[in-house]
């Protein structure tokens, strides 16, 4: 089964793709331009804008579950609150309109700055 997280290349991001891989799943992480991949021997699929056009020429494959695990702000508390839940809304709303398909499955995990 065909396994899409986002926020992978984060502490408990790649922590979860070594899990899922354990487990037998075709795990595919997108990631940003200017992530670190260094740590992500696996499927990457790059992101290069937070839009649904983005979405759809980053995402080549069908998903039967996505973890939305990707925060923007992480460790920027002091900076614009509005600017970080914007950021992490339109984020997960343009990765769901730009499926063509329901997953079976769609988690988005939250932090704090939702």
């Amino acid at each position: 089964m065909n396994v899409l997280v986002t926020g992978s290349s984060g502490f408990i991001g790649s922590k979860f793709v070594r899990v899922l891989r354990a487990q037998g799943f075709n795990v595919f992480c997108l990631i940003r331009a200017e992530s670190n991949r260094s740590e992500l021997d696996i499927h990457t699929l790059v992101l290069e804008e937070n839009s649904v056009a983005g979405f759809e020429s980053a995402l080549t494959e069908e998903f039967d579950y996505i973890f939305n695990l990707a925060a923007y702000g992480v460790g920027r508390l002091d900076q614009d609150m509005d600017k970080m839940f914007a950021g992490n809304v339109s984020f997960l709303s343009n990765l769901l309109r730009s499926l063509s398909y329901k997953p079976k499955l769609v988690i988005n995990v939250g932090s704090c700055a939702e």
